[in-house]
Protein backbone atom coordinates (compact mmCIF):
# COMPACT_ATOMS: atom_id res chain seq x y z
CA UNK A 1 0.00 0.00 0.00
CA UNK A 2 1.25 3.47 -0.83
CA UNK A 3 1.00 5.77 2.15
CA UNK A 4 0.23 9.47 1.76
CA UNK A 5 3.15 11.62 2.87
CA UNK A 6 0.98 14.19 4.67
CA UNK A 7 -2.63 15.19 5.26
CA UNK A 8 -2.96 17.23 2.09
CA UNK A 9 -6.73 17.85 1.86
CA UNK A 10 -6.40 18.69 -1.84
CA UNK A 11 -5.11 15.19 -2.56
CA UNK A 12 -8.26 13.60 -1.20
CA UNK A 13 -10.54 16.20 -2.76
CA UNK A 14 -8.96 15.76 -6.19
CA UNK A 15 -8.84 11.97 -5.92
CA UNK A 16 -12.01 11.29 -3.95
CA UNK A 17 -13.30 8.84 -6.54
CA UNK A 18 -10.30 6.58 -5.93
CA UNK A 19 -10.42 6.63 -2.13
CA UNK A 20 -13.01 5.58 0.45
CA UNK A 21 -13.57 5.68 4.21
CA UNK A 22 -10.81 3.11 4.80
CA UNK A 23 -8.20 4.86 2.69
CA UNK A 24 -9.05 8.19 4.33
CA UNK A 25 -8.90 6.76 7.87
CA UNK A 26 -5.57 5.00 7.28
CA UNK A 27 -4.22 7.81 5.08
CA UNK A 28 -3.42 5.66 2.05
CA UNK A 29 -3.84 6.31 -1.65
CA UNK A 30 -5.97 3.33 -2.64
CA UNK A 31 -9.45 2.05 -1.87
CA UNK A 32 -9.29 -0.02 1.33
CA UNK A 33 -11.68 -2.47 2.91
CA UNK A 34 -10.80 -5.26 5.33
CA UNK A 35 -13.04 -7.57 3.33
CA UNK A 36 -11.10 -6.97 0.10
CA UNK A 37 -8.94 -9.99 0.92
CA UNK A 38 -11.82 -12.44 1.24
CA UNK A 39 -13.41 -14.65 -1.34
CA UNK A 40 -16.94 -14.02 -2.59
CA UNK A 41 -17.67 -17.56 -1.37
CA UNK A 42 -17.74 -16.18 2.22
CA UNK A 43 -20.54 -13.80 1.28
CA UNK A 44 -22.46 -16.44 -0.65
CA UNK A 45 -22.17 -18.89 2.24
CA UNK A 46 -23.34 -16.27 4.77
CA UNK A 47 -26.30 -15.35 2.59
CA UNK A 48 -27.26 -19.01 2.08
CA UNK A 49 -27.07 -19.75 5.82
CA UNK A 50 -29.14 -16.63 6.54
CA UNK A 51 -31.79 -17.59 3.95
CA UNK A 52 -31.99 -21.08 5.42
CA UNK A 53 -32.43 -19.66 8.93
CA UNK A 54 -29.19 -21.17 10.26
CA UNK A 55 -27.61 -17.76 11.02
CA UNK A 56 -29.23 -14.56 12.19
CA UNK A 57 -28.00 -11.01 11.62
CA UNK A 58 -26.21 -10.89 14.99
CA UNK A 59 -24.26 -14.09 14.18
CA UNK A 60 -23.17 -12.64 10.86
CA UNK A 61 -22.18 -9.30 12.44
CA UNK A 62 -20.14 -11.08 15.11
CA UNK A 63 -18.32 -13.29 12.59
CA UNK A 64 -17.55 -10.44 10.17
CA UNK A 65 -16.48 -8.10 12.97
CA UNK A 66 -13.92 -10.57 14.36
CA UNK A 67 -12.68 -11.49 10.88
CA UNK A 68 -12.31 -7.85 9.76
CA UNK A 69 -10.58 -6.64 12.95
CA UNK A 70 -7.98 -9.40 12.50
CA UNK A 71 -7.49 -8.38 8.87
CA UNK A 72 -7.06 -4.68 9.76
CA UNK A 73 -4.36 -5.57 12.31
CA UNK A 74 -2.67 -7.75 9.70
CA UNK A 75 -2.81 -5.03 7.02
CA UNK A 76 -1.54 -2.23 9.29
CA UNK A 77 1.24 -3.49 11.55
CA UNK A 78 1.56 -0.21 13.50
CA UNK A 79 -2.14 -0.02 14.39
CA UNK A 80 -3.32 -1.23 17.81
CA UNK A 81 -6.78 -2.04 19.16
CA UNK A 82 -7.80 0.37 21.91
CA UNK A 83 -10.98 1.87 23.35
CA UNK A 84 -12.78 5.13 22.66
CA UNK A 85 -11.65 6.75 25.91
CA UNK A 86 -7.92 6.67 25.14
CA UNK A 87 -6.04 9.91 25.64
CA UNK A 88 -4.40 10.48 22.30
CA UNK A 89 -0.89 11.84 22.05
CA UNK A 90 -0.39 14.77 19.65
CA UNK A 91 0.99 12.39 17.00
CA UNK A 92 -1.85 9.84 17.22
CA UNK A 93 -5.23 9.36 15.59
CA UNK A 94 -8.21 7.25 16.65
CA UNK A 95 -9.98 5.16 14.02
CA UNK A 96 -13.45 3.70 14.55
CA UNK A 97 -14.63 0.73 12.46
CA UNK A 98 -18.21 -0.52 12.28
CA UNK A 99 -20.35 -2.87 10.20
CA UNK A 100 -23.83 -2.64 8.76
CA UNK A 101 -25.88 -5.73 7.95
CA UNK A 102 -29.18 -4.63 6.49
CA UNK A 103 -31.77 -7.37 5.86
CA UNK A 104 -34.17 -4.69 4.58
CA UNK A 105 -32.06 -3.82 1.50
CA UNK A 106 -31.72 -7.14 -0.31
CA UNK A 107 -30.60 -7.74 -3.86
CA UNK A 108 -31.51 -10.74 -5.97
CA UNK A 109 -28.29 -12.57 -5.10
CA UNK A 110 -27.75 -11.25 -1.58
CA UNK A 111 -30.62 -11.22 0.93
CA UNK A 112 -28.41 -9.20 3.27
CA UNK A 113 -26.71 -5.95 2.40
CA UNK A 114 -23.35 -5.94 4.21
CA UNK A 115 -21.10 -2.88 4.42
CA UNK A 116 -18.33 -1.42 6.59
CA UNK A 117 -17.46 2.15 7.54
CA UNK A 118 -14.51 3.92 9.13
CA UNK A 119 -14.38 7.23 10.95
CA UNK A 120 -11.19 8.89 12.14
CA UNK A 121 -10.51 11.35 14.94
CA UNK A 122 -7.89 13.59 13.37
CA UNK A 123 -6.65 16.83 14.94
CA UNK A 124 -9.33 16.55 17.64
CA UNK A 125 -12.27 16.21 15.19
CA UNK A 126 -14.15 13.15 13.97
CA UNK A 127 -14.13 12.93 10.17
CA UNK A 128 -15.45 10.46 7.61
CA UNK A 129 -15.48 9.81 3.89
CA UNK A 130 -18.40 7.89 2.43
CA UNK A 131 -17.31 5.83 -0.56
CA UNK A 132 -16.10 8.06 -3.38
CA UNK A 133 -17.70 11.20 -1.87
CA UNK A 134 -15.91 14.13 -0.22
CA UNK A 135 -14.62 14.19 3.35
CA UNK A 136 -17.09 15.38 6.00
CA UNK A 137 -16.88 16.32 9.65
CA UNK A 138 -18.96 14.11 11.96
CA UNK A 139 -21.18 16.21 14.21
CA UNK A 140 -21.60 14.86 17.75
CA UNK A 141 -19.79 11.53 17.45
CA UNK A 142 -21.42 8.79 19.52
CA UNK A 143 -21.78 5.03 19.58
CA UNK A 144 -25.45 5.34 18.64
CA UNK A 145 -26.20 3.88 15.20
CA UNK A 146 -24.28 5.68 12.45
CA UNK A 147 -26.89 6.68 9.89
CA UNK A 148 -25.05 7.32 6.65
CA UNK A 149 -28.10 6.91 4.38
CA UNK A 150 -31.53 5.34 4.51
CA UNK A 151 -30.11 1.89 3.73
CA UNK A 152 -26.80 2.27 5.54
CA UNK A 153 -27.29 2.34 9.29
CA UNK A 154 -24.26 0.91 11.07
CA UNK A 155 -25.31 -0.85 14.26
CA UNK A 156 -22.57 -3.44 14.72
CA UNK A 157 -19.98 -3.38 17.47
CA UNK A 158 -17.31 -0.68 17.11
CA UNK A 159 -13.61 -1.48 17.00
CA UNK A 160 -11.25 1.34 17.89
CA UNK A 161 -7.68 1.52 16.62
CA UNK A 162 -4.93 3.96 17.49
CA UNK A 163 -2.33 4.86 14.90
CA UNK A 164 0.46 7.36 14.57
CA UNK A 165 -0.49 10.34 12.42
CA UNK A 166 1.30 10.38 9.08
Amino acid sequence: MAFVANHDPNYFKENSFHTNCGSYAFNIREWYGPDDKFDEDDIELGNRLYKEGLLDVEDILDFLYRRDVKQILKDFKLVQVTDQNITLRPNEELIAFRLCVNPDAPTEDEPLYIDYHFRVKRNGRWMEKQGCHEINMVDNYSEDPWEVSEELIYTGPIAYFVKKAS
